[in-house]
């Protein structure tokens, strides 16, 4: 629908938008509005675009109580959390992740924890995957059902936790305190990270629109999807291409993915990273934290991130526009959260 209202230059106006032409959006599934202001000639001198609803919102479905036990293996011990449509199991003595599948699907390959991008180790984020020492596994019951999951040792150089509320229903909220007791540094990200299989290369997301208007091809758009390999411009990864790309720069491939795949998707409500039957997880980033995906030698990192700023290079421009990072020095305390939960495939939810 279209609604046309006319009023003299430097005047305010209320534009009143009627029940019916709101039923027509919500029905339609189309959930933006755009504002055009045009000159007396019909030139457009302002556009802006707003959401009138909020994106896709899933719940959980209301589970019974978590089962907690500690069964032997041949690997050695392992602490089990089972729901009703999730399990999740810990080595009790490496602390490792064992088991995160939703509905018997694989959806996690590493449990969330700290994620640090030194200004200046642009390809290699602390700490190193392989570093966690473990100095104790605590999993606990809680009043509501749930459970408690605290990691006890050192990350690399950063001593300390990850604590993880997990609900009923497969919400889990993990923290991280740790304490810098390596080098001082200049952080361009800081938050918690963690790792899926290599078939979850669809990332979408959402995030309330500021009024900016973006074409659907940006990077930095407030809603959309990306693959982290399209059809049209992977094959090049292989293949040596003739001529100019006949994709947008938002296509162009890598093997860490796409420019849209894994580029920086900031201030978002929710985003989902899954594989092609739609498992995988669905991130929680409450309108402030930021997310990024990128695909590794075996597995797909994704990180929540409450900092992320600062010029890898030592150009006076680029270090003007986006900083040096935020400064970590040695000794300082480091608090990182993300709040996930578990997919399944959608043919099984």
């Amino acid at each position: 629908g279209r609604i046309e209202v006319h009023a003299p230059p430097h005047t305010r106006t209320t534009i009143t938008l009627p029940r019916t032409f709101l039923n027509e959006i919500s029905t339609t599934g189309r959930g933006r509005l755009v504002l055009r202001i045009a000159d007396p000639r019909g030139r457009i001198v302002l556009e802006r675009e707003f959401d009138v609803f909020e994106g896709e919102s899933e719940f959980p479905k209301d589970g019974g109580p978590l089962a907690i036990s500690e069964e032997g293996t041949l690997a050695g011990t392992a602490v089990r959390i089972r729901g009703d449509r999730f399990e999740l199991s810990f080595d009790r003595s490496s602390g490792a992740l064992r088991t995160a599948v939703a509905d018997g699907a694989p959806a996690l390959l590493e449990w969330p924890r700290l994620h640090v991008l030194a200004r200046t180790e642009a390809m290699a984020p602390r700490p190193a995957r392989n570093s966690f020492r473990c100095e104790g596994v605590d999993v606990t019951a809680t009043p509501t059902g749930g459970a408690r999951v605290v990691l006890r040792g050192r990350f690399g150089d950063f001593p300390g936790s990850v604590a993880a509320e997990i609900s009923k229903e497969g919400v889990v909220s993990a923290t991280t305190h740790v304490v810098n007791d390596g080098p001082d540094l200049d952080a361009r990200e800081l938050g918690m990270a963690m790792t899926l299989p290599l078939s979850a290369t669809h990332l979408s997301w959402w995030r309330a629109s500021d009024g900016r208007v973006f074409p659907d091809d940006h990077i930095g758009r407030p809603r959309g999807a990306a693959e982290a390999f399209p059809a049209v411009s992977s094959m090049f990864l292989r293949i040596p291409r003739v001529g100019p790309p006949t994709w947008t720069s938002a296509l162009d491939p890598s093997p860490m993915g796409c420019d849209d795949f894994r580029s920086t998707k900031r201030s978002l409500a929710w985003a989902m990273l899954t594989d092609p039957t739609g498992g995988g997880v669905r991130i929680d980033a409450g309108n402030q934290q930021h997310v990024r995906a990128c695909v590794e030698d075996d597995r797909v990192r994704l990180c929540v991130l409450d900092w992320s700023g600062g010029s890898a290079v030592g150009l006076g421009e680029w270090q003007h526009n986006y900083g040096n990072g935020r400064p970590l020095k040695h000794g300082a305390t480091i608090d990182a959260s993300v709040t996930f939960t578990l997919l399944a495939p959608e043919g099984r939810r």
